[in-house]
């Protein structure tokens, strides 16, 4: 039986959004959602992952080497979902 992703895609993107908007508080105004949701979200990604993919210094959160490179890699699983789903839907609507 093939394993599957336990990360969501929603996971990455609230992980991206703390790192591109500079912060939890930041990232949740960004995502219209609470605080404490992104924090939750980023808890449970850490926690599947078994890595620390952030660490806090004062307010700001900032990347761990492993958090780099998954954020990296991040980006283009978005991207290439977001690519995937632009092709289904205009196959869709030929």
């Amino acid at each position: 039986m093939k394993n599957y992703p336990r990360v969501t895609l929603e996971q990455w993107r609230v992980f991206q959004a703390i790192i591109e908007q500079g912060g939890y508080s930041q990232a949740a105004a960004y995502l219209h959602r609470s605080q404490s949701a992104v924090s939750y979200s980023m808890s449970r990604l850490q926690e599947q992952l078994g890595i620390s993919l952030l660490k806090i210094e004062g307010r700001k959160a900032l990347l761990t080497e492993q958090g780099q490179i998954l954020l990296d890699r991040s980006r283009k699983l978005i991207e290439e979902a977001g690519e995937i789903e632009d092709r289904k839907s205009t196959r869709l609507n030929s």
